[in-house]
């Protein structure tokens, strides 16, 4: 194992003096907050404040990668390192980046999750909002373990308070907490959580899909062959419901390519769309590389 590893997360960040006592609960193994009912309170009130008060903030969701494949494979106690690690490489990326003084961090574990990690900014500056993509790819790093044959990495999803996309709720949520002080965001606490683990999950999926030996799937005649190389290649471990239906897609395109003039047009173009596949696309695509590429640039985001 690695001896240069970071396998202790920053103390700064298992201070529980902002939390009321009756939710001071901290992970065993990190000692960072555990994200439990009391904990959530906390949180969404401090998140309903900073929009009250216009002010800015963000959130990330940390996603370690084959978790799941470093417990069956090496042992539960390579996995606790693994998680250990995912925190220490999260509270340093935090330190390193220099955030100002008004910034308010929160970094927690949730009940839920043995791999995850989420961190919400609160108050923060117009040059703290600039350094959020750049924090993000600090902690989306990967670390070789060479005599293990595995790999340390990290998912990442970020949502700040400037993207396009949510700006009506925003200003919904706003002036619906203005007009009573009782009131909190917790809806949009939610979606704000669940749209960083989607985008955590997405780019999990996208690394799983390109661990797979694509065109091997596509020879596979039936579902449980298919499953089977899935596993195979991933270590055994579950395979999500996004990652099946991306292989799945990758089989029906591979369908529709060779049916090629054995259907009537209309029903042809029919599939195409459905999959969101352009029929020029399809066309160049020469061998099952090619076709292969064209399913990572559609769906696995090169």
């Amino acid at each position: 194992m690695n001896q240069g590893l970071l396998l202790h997360p920053s103390s700064k960040f298992k201070d529980v003096s902002w939390l009321p006592v009756r939710a001071r609960s901290v992970d065993s193994l990190t000692g960072l907050p555990i994200l439990n009912n009391e904990t959530r309170k906390v949180l969404i009130g401090e998140f309903s404040e900073c929009i009250k008060n216009n002010g800015k903030w963000a959130c990330i969701n940390i996603d370690a990668d084959q978790l799941k494949s470093a417990n069956t494979k090496y042992g539960r106690g390579f996995g606790d390192e693994y998680i250990n690690w995912e925190a220490a490489v999260t509270t340093k990326a935090i330190e390193d980046a220099g955030l100002s003084n008004t910034a308010t961090v929160r970094v927690v574990r949730p009940t839920h999750a043995a791999d995850e990690v989420i961190v919400w900014f609160f108050n923060l500056s117009d040059e703290d909002m600039q350094k959020m993509q750049k924090l993000q790819g600090s902690i989306g790093i990967s670390v070789p373990i060479p005599e293990l044959s595995f790999t340390f990495s990290l998912s990442t999803g970020l949502m700040k308070s400037d993207e396009v996309s949510i700006q009506k709720s925003l200003i919904d949520t706003k002036n619906w907490l203005t007009q009573d002080k009782e009131r909190s965001a917790f809806d949009f606490f939610q979606t704000i959580e669940d749209k960083t683990d989607e985008l955590a999950k997405l780019e999990k999926i996208s690394k799983d899909l390109y661990r797979l030996p694509l065109s091997e799937l596509m020879k596979q005649q039936n579902i449980s062959l298919l499953i089977k190389v899935m596993t195979d290649n991933l270590g055994g471990t579950r395979i999500s419901e996004h990652l099946l239906e991306l292989i799945l897609k990758l089989q029906s395109i591979q369908t529709i390519r060779l049916l090629g003039n054995k259907v009537d047009r209309a029903t042809y173009i029919t599939m195409l769309q459905a999959l969101g596949v352009d029929e020029a696309d399809l066309n160049n695509v020469e061998s099952p590389e090619a076709l292969v590429k064209l399913f990572r640039k559609l769906f696995g985001g090169e």
